[in-house]
């Protein structure tokens, strides 16, 4: 069969050209959603460097004599090379003084960090970034607190994770009510 000028540049072969286009590309989206965590979500996730003698020295040693509150704040370098390491060790500080200690010096980084990992990490890697919430002052940093754990309670939800569902409203529910907007 041989399309002549004329009906390519048809009304009629435009429409269906366009509609072809979009019935395409609709199709495309629904299988990328179905097949989204076989193929995407085991990949993407947040990674990290190994852990070297000297992160888990310095982080043995906060944890033993932390900074006095009026101390220079640590580094964000150092705060990155800390939160990976607390969360790579499922068993390490189950009190949270590292992650209390991260908050308290450089705040602003380490919620930016939680948020990074909230976002892109995997299952284990968002239910140690919640955990590591809890340990933040909460009458210090609620509108951040409570953002960072609606965005994580609204995941969950999504995922089916009921787990992090529940983690999630316990800490919102600790949250003073009225500090926030």
């Amino acid at each position: 069969m041989k399309i002549n000028k004329p009906a390519i540049r048809s009304a009629k072969f435009q429409v269906s050209l366009m509609a072809g286009a979009i019935v395409g590309a609709a199709v495309l989206a629904i299988v990328a959603i179905m097949v989204r965590e076989v193929f995407f979500e085991k990949y993407v996730h947040e990674t990290f460097p190994p852990i070297t003698t000297n992160i888990s020295e310095r982080a043995e040693h906060l944890l033993q004599f932390p900074p006095p509150v009026t101390a220079q704040p640590i580094s964000a370098n150092e705060v990155d090379a800390l939160y990976d390491f607390y969360l790579q060790n499922q068993k390490f500080d189950p009190k949270g003084r590292l992650a209390a200690q991260l908050f308290a010096t450089n705040s602003e980084h380490t919620f930016e960090r939680c948020c990074r990992t909230l976002v892109i990490g995997d299952y284990d890697q968002r239910r140690r970034a919640l955990r590591m919430l809890s340990f933040a002052n909460i009458n210090q940093h609620p509108t951040e607190i409570r953002r960072l754990l609606d965005y994580a309670r609204r995941k969950a939800e999504r995922r089916s994770e009921d787990d992090l569902v529940s983690v999630a409203d316990q800490l919102l529910a600790q949250i003073p009510q009225g500090t926030t907007p």
